[in-house]
């Protein structure tokens, strides 16, 4: 479809709205996609190995995103080794694996609809304490 016009442009817009209503679809700058996929890295982090800090982390992400929370699981390696596990969300998932022995954890977050998965990252901030975070943002399902 060809937009010659502001107000076929704002016609268009208004429909993939109603659209996104309907199907969890995210709507923004022009684009319509099926939701954001945050890939992130935590360096230099600390308590990467308590089970209890991370399950309470990963329930206030959920939380903070927006998100509604169906079932967390988590795995530990060993006594005071790193955790690998997963939260899975009505809207996606959020998933961490960290290697408690280099002080690094990585974390992706996929959600739809109205979530917001920038506000976990606060939450990992504080409840990590790392001295550097790294991020990339996939848009998943992009329709062009």
């Amino acid at each position: 479809m060809t937009i010659k016009n502001s107000k076929e442009k704002n016609a268009a817009t208004a429909l993939m709205a109603q659209e996104n209503e309907k199907n969890h679809y995210i709507i923004k700058d022009e684009m319509r996609y099926a939701g954001s996929h945050l890939v992130i890295e935590l360096w230099e982090a600390r308590f990467l190995d308590n089970l209890d800090n991370i399950r309470m982390i990963m329930t206030d992400a959920t939380h903070a995103c927006g998100a509604t929370l169906i079932d967390l699981m988590l795995h530990q390696f060993g006594n005071n080794g790193g955790v690998t596990g997963v939260a899975m969300l009505s809207e996606s998932h959020i998933s961490i694996h960290s290697l408690q022995e280099y002080d690094y954890a990585a974390l992706d977050i996929f959600v739809c609809g109205k979530c917001d998965p920038y506000k976990a990252i606060i939450v990992f901030r504080e409840g990590f304490l790392p001295k550097r975070i790294q991020v990339a943002e996939h848009k998943r399902g992009l329709i062009i």
